[in-house]
């Protein structure tokens, strides 16, 4: 069998969705990860998901959620940077980041990470 991920279930996938999107799990995608499918795609294996860590999905059970994955689902994915910066993203990142309870220190750290770690994985592709 070969080891790509192709498909997640899970018994609430609305908050499985939010979680995968937020911005600590896409830091944590970004770090076990690999570039080698060329033009700066990111490769995860099944076994490299096993090892990123997310946030309990239940966690979430008293969230506003909905209209969260559906303003996320509705629309383009932006450019890491602006994708950060949409309200979408804000919010499931403060109710992930408040539940973790990271300072606004560390939030902004995250934030910075995912940015370089993206950029730099796209700016090496666009070298070669």
């Amino acid at each position: 069998m070969d080891q790509r991920l192709y498909e997640m279930s899970y018994s609430a996938p609305d908050r499985l969705n939010i979680v995968l999107n937020s911005a600590i799990t896409i830091l944590f995608k970004e770090i076990c990860g690999r570039v080698n499918l060329g033009e700066g795609a990111l490769d995860t294996a099944v076994y490299e998901a096993n090892n990123i860590m997310i946030l309990a999905p239940e966690l979430l059970a008293r969230q506003p959620i909905d209209a969260m994955e559906s303003a996320l689902a509705s629309r383009k994915i932006l450019a890491v940077r602006e994708e950060l910066e949409t309200p979408e993203h804000k919010l499931i990142d403060k109710i992930i980041f408040d539940i973790i309870l990271l300072t606004q220190g560390e939030r902004e750290a995250v934030y910075e990470a995912v940015i370089n770690l993206v950029e730099a994985r796209l700016k090496k592709a666009g070298s070669v």
